[in-house]
């Protein structure tokens, strides 16, 4: 299994799709979060994220298979096999 950082996943999205590289630009997600949590009530039909899920981009986090037999399962692909999708690159 890969694991990524987000950065590296962006980095190699905008690679794939013929993008130069460049730095994302981080932001203190605190008092987003905090502005989010304050809006939610009245404007979350229209938000398009929540203050929860900002928890994403803050906690570290790495999924780990399941215990047990693993085999029935179809072979793992990697992210970038995800990410071109059957087609050629920069097509």
């Amino acid at each position: 299994p890969e694991t990524r950082s987000l950065d590296e996943l962006f980095a190699e999205i905008r690679r794939l799709h013929g993008a130069p590289a460049r730095h994302p630009l981080h932001l203190p997600v605190a008092p987003i979060r905090r502005a989010l949590s304050l809006m939610e009530p009245w404007l979350l039909p229209i938000l398009p994220f929540t203050a929860g899920q900002l928890a994403a981009f803050v906690t570290p986090s790495c999924a780990s298979p399941a215990g047990g037999d693993l085999g029935h399962l179809a072979p793992t692909t990697g992210v970038r096999e995800m990410l071109v999708g059957g087609r050629e690159v920069g097509a």
